[in-house]
């Protein structure tokens, strides 16, 4: 594939995960219709670890574990981006992704405000490893977005309520276009 190819289609990818946020956020009901309280059961937290890395090793996930990780996660992709930035200047891609962890944020803390959940503080910064060049950050990206894929795949194997399973499954969808363009990325820088 000629690498104008390259330069053209990946940066495209962002564009339908653009279009999807529209889509996503033109729902203006809330998700469950006000405040439903989940079950006790679903509403204890027992997290083996953070992230998508803690969701695919927990044998005992409950909806609460779930959203737990998912945040995260999420968490963890925005702070990546940051960092990525602070360290190596503005970079479009990392702003643009930047801005779509903060609306899955978004979204992700409305379900917790509908399930009269309290989401947990943002500790992305102990967790992650801080690449070292723009090559390694496309690379690591390309890493943490198949281990989010299996983590949103791995949920979706669960009955969860409508509104939960349609979060995790638009999550999952802006996961597989955010590989996309990190693998893009990853072919082109040198």
């Amino acid at each position: 594939m000629p690498k104008m190819y390259h330069a053209l289609y990946y940066p495209c990818h962002l564009l339908v995960a653009f279009f999807l946020i529209l889509v996503f956020a033109s729902s203006a009901t809330p998700v469950f219709g006000g405040t439903q309280p989940l079950a006790y059961a679903q509403r204890i937290l027992s997290p083996e670890g953070y992230g998508a890395k803690g969701a695919l090793i927990d044998s005992h996930i409950t909806i609460a574990d779930m959203l737990q990780y998912a945040i995260e996660d999420e968490y963890l992709a925005q702070a990546k981006c940051a960092f990525i930035i602070e360290k190596f200047g503005e970079q479009k891609i990392y702003s643009d992704l930047l801005a779509l962890q903060g609306f899955y944020i978004e979204k992700l803390k409305e379900l917790y405000a509908q399930l009269a959940l309290t989401p947990p503080s943002d500790r992305a910064m102990e967790h992650f490893e801080k690449p070292s060049t723009l090559k390694e950050a496309a690379e690591q990206g390309v890493k943490d977005e198949m281990e989010n894929m299996a983590m949103y795949v791995y949920f979706l194997t669960f009955p969860l309520p409508e509104p939960i399973e349609d979060v995790f499954t638009r999550l999952r969808e802006g996961s597989e276009d955010q590989m996309a363009v990190f693998v893009g990325q990853s072919k082109i820088i040198h």
